[in-house]
C-alpha cells in the first residue's frame, strides 16, 4: 500500500499565507508595471481615481489595487487547492 503525500496542498497550508503570498506576487507584479507606467506618464489618470493628479498617488493607487488583486487570486488559490506550479503559470500567464 503506497500513501500518496500532498506537499503544499490547501490542507496543510493555512489561508493567509496563500493570501500573504498573493499580496506579495501582487506586489511584485505592480512594481514592474508601475514602472511601465511611469515611463508612459500614465500615473497621473490612476491618481485621479483618489481627486489627485500627481504620479505618487498615482503609483500608490496602482500599488494598493495590485495587492488586493494578488490577495484574491491567492485566496482563489487556497480554495481551489491548485498545486503552486500550476498556480505559478496560471498566474504568468493572467498577468
Amino acid at each position: 500500500m503506497t500513501d500518496t503525500v500532498h506537499r503544499g496542498s490547501a490542507e496543510t497550508r493555512p489561508l493567509i499565507m496563500d493570501i500573504g503570498t498573493g499580496v506579495v506576487a501582487g506586489l511584485a507584479g505592480g512594481l514592474v508595471f508601475g514602472a511601465l507606467m511611469a515611463v508612459m506618464a500614465m500615473l497621473p489618470t490612476i491618481g485621479m481615481l483618489v481627486g489627485s493628479e500627481s504620479a505618487v498617488a498615482g503609483f500608490g493607487v496602482h500599488m494598493v489595487i495590485s495587492a488586493v488583486i494578488g490577495a484574491i487570486y491567492g485566496g482563489a488559490v487556497h480554495v481551489l487547492g491548485s498545486p503552486r506550479r500550476t498556480v505559478w503559470c496560471r498566474g504568468s500567464a493572467s498577468g
